[in-house]
């Protein structure tokens, strides 16, 4: 409920809003990630330090201070408003995390975790599926190679203007790329409906 509200309270602060330049990038490779990124941490900051930001907040939890079952997610609020942008913290299993963006109870040592469950239908439909679903894979880098890692993002002088079709997308890290669910649903048709009928969630 809580993280509904931070986000919708953003929009009145991106109004005409100047964002700052990205850190450099140390390589040309990387430079369309520490663009986005930095566009991210301006956004992110503009919000976090304006007092209009945490007043919309107050207004729509009244509760925010007092309510019990917030206490949680006072934390979360108090790491967003006083931890350093950018600063991690690396957990005992290696995990990386934003200090800023922890969220209370769900990472702390006391936190009982355990792998994603395993099952033995999902295990032999997965396997099953698993010729088809390389076979299209192949077909689609063959047809649509990934993107060049190296190139600048593409921009759009007009917002309406229509934006080509990218079967891959650009993940977080340079040199990662993805191809989404619904993306695959024009290009793996096949994969989709072995899923589908294999009965996997």
């Amino acid at each position: 409920r809580g993280l509904m509200i931070v986000a919708a309270c953003t929009a009145p602060l991106l109004a005409g809003m100047v964002v700052p330049t990205a850190p450099t990038a140390p390589t040309a490779g990387n430079a369309a990630y520490g663009t986005s990124y930095g566009t991210t941490l301006s956004i992110d900051s503009a919000a976090f330090t304006s007092p209009l930001f945490w007043e919309q907040l107050e207004d729509a939890l009244p509760a925010l201070h007092t309510d019990p079952e917030l206490e949680r997610f006072r934390g979360f609020v108090h790491n967003l408003r006083t931890e350093a942008p950018g600063e991690t913290v690396v957990l005992a299993n290696g995990q990386e995390l934003l200090k800023q963006y922890i969220f209370p109870g769900l990472q702390d040592d006391d936190v009982e975790r355990a792998p994603f469950p395993e099952h033995d239908d999902w295990t032999a439909a997965l396997e099953a599926l698993a010729p088809t679903a390389q076979a299209e894979l192949a077909d689609v880098l063959v047809q649509q190679p990934t993107m060049d890692d190296d190139a600048p993002p593409p921009v759009y002088a007009d917002e309406d203007e229509d934006v080509p079709e990218e079967v891959w997308n650009r993940a977080a890290w340079f040199g990662w790329q993805f191809l989404s669910l619904r993306d695959a649903k024009r290009h793996m048709p096949r994969t989709i409906c072995a899923l589908r009928d294999g009965g996997l969630p």
